[in-house]
């Protein structure tokens, strides 16, 4: 086990949000980019494969993922993760 120094910590701690930051930053284009796709928006009730691929985004790229099941559904949990 490795033992880190409080400004080595900060620093680690810094570039994770950042990372974070992007990441999100990624989602909500591409979130925006099925938005628009003329399917019409993505909210509860929705269904398809532009939700199931939101889905997988959602669990790619949030810490800690919110393991939603990728089954095309936009529910509850779809909604919380948004």
């Amino acid at each position: 086990m490795r033992i880190y120094g409080q400004s080595t910590l900060i620093a680690m701690s810094r570039k994770l949000a950042i990372c974070v930051c992007i990441n999100i930053d990624k989602f909500r284009m591409r979130f925006m980019a099925m938005q628009n796709s003329g399917a019409g928006p993505l909210q509860i009730g929705s269904r398809g494969p532009g939700v199931a691929a939101v889905q997988s985004q959602l669990n790619a790229l949030l810490m800690p993922s919110p393991k939603l099941v990728a089954d095309g559904v936009f529910g509850m949990k779809t909604s919380r993760a948004v």
